[in-house]
């Protein structure tokens, strides 16, 4: 064999071999997985949600998110910079002590369930699944089943940033894809015409109207999907830009605001800007909508993620001054949408 040969042989045993060797090896471990007691005992000075994979030996599905999902360096990072990890055998035999409580696996036998595993999963026993509990444990999620790094992302934003006092989780995964994956289904799109709140003001002093200033962050990233979703709705859109000026405030913002005879600074290095903390009234959570009258008067603050159907009653209940004189939960009530299911 000539060494032309040889070495052409050589490539090609290589470009067959180089591919199996890979399938074999272990994936990289990035998160940093913790047992349930390091993970209490960080949470009592540091509170964070819990992230709990439950997973069985035998499960291929759940090897095959270790390999996938878990091996994402995106999501790996997300999660152990936002929550505690833990990996959790449901079929182990350990004493775990949670939430003041042990639990034990009574049996000895093969595949017998742990009895935290039926409490946390409350007897619907599906793996992989993944628990979320935010830091007191007065939420918790289950979501059960194989996800991709895409199909888990909305369910870590949803618990970090407390979307669930406002919404189901599911329905903010649709929110999700239709900011960030947008296809087909979510026909009704719109541009929203942000302004400053300087420029704002300066169309106020001709013709005067309510402000609507959205205050969010380059971090937030629930306040994103607002943007990219209730924010991008037809209807939502051409209301909003017909009877307010929309604002858009970056929290983090580092520039001087001069506003209702006040100056404003930001501090930069993540400090949050004096005005986000001044509309607050120093209670600051993002995503937040505050709605000011045309003399620049807070009318309200509404700190919480809203999809567009929420936000349609809202507007209309500013816009019309209905505040003044009528509660909004006696306004919702008669309220009617004109809006077009999705």
């Amino acid at each position: 064999m000539t060494h032309t040969r040889k070495l052409l042989f050589a490539l090609i045993l290589m470009a067959f071999c180089i591919p199996a060797r890979a399938q074999n090896e272990e994936p990289k471990e990035l998160i940093k997985w913790l047992t349930f007691d390091k993970a209490q005992e960080l949470n009592k000075t540091q509170p964070r949600p819990f992230f709990i994979d439950c997973y069985t030996d035998w499960c291929g599905w759940c090897k095959y998110m270790t390999k996938t999902t878990f091996s994402n360096p995106d999501i790996a990072s997300y999660i152990n910079n936002y929550y505690y990890p833990v990996r959790f055998n449901a079929e182990g035999f350990d004493t775990i002590t949670f939430m003041g409580e042990k639990y034990f696996n009574k049996s000895t036998q093969a595949r017998s369930t742990h009895d935290l595993a039926l409490k946390m999963l409350e007897g619907k026993l599906s793996y992989p699944t993944i628990v979320y509990y935010n830091n007191d444990f007065k939420f918790k999620l289950l979501a059960p089943g194989y996800m991709s790094s895409q199909e888990i992302e909305p369910f870590l934003v949803y618990t970090v940033e407390y979307v669930f006092n406002s919404l189901g989780a599911q329905d903010f995964a649709v929110c999700y894809k239709r900011a960030y994956h947008p296809d087909s289904t979510f026909a009704d799109t719109a541009t929203m015409k942000w302004n400053s709140l300087s420029k704002a003001m300066e169309l106020n002093k001709v013709k005067p109207k309510k402000l609507l200033i959205f205050t969010g962050a380059g971090f937030c990233n629930s306040g994103k999907v607002m943007l990219g979703s209730t924010f991008r709705q037809k209807q939502i859109v051409n209301y909003v830009t017909r009877n307010f000026y929309p604002v858009y405030f970056d929290a983090l913002s580092t520039d001087t605001i001069h506003f209702a005879g006040q100056t404003f600074t930001g501090a930069g290095n993540g400090a949050v800007h004096q005005f986000a903390n001044y509309i607050s009234g120093g209670k600051l959570f993002l995503p937040t909508i505050s709605f000011l009258d045309s003399d620049y008067k807070l009318i309200t603050n509404v700190p919480q993620f809203m999809v567009a159907e929420a936000l349609e009653p809202v507007l209309h209940f500013i816009f019309d001054d209905s505040y003044k004189t009528v509660k909004f939960e006696d306004y919702s009530k008669n309220f009617k949408s004109e809006f077009r299911k999705q």
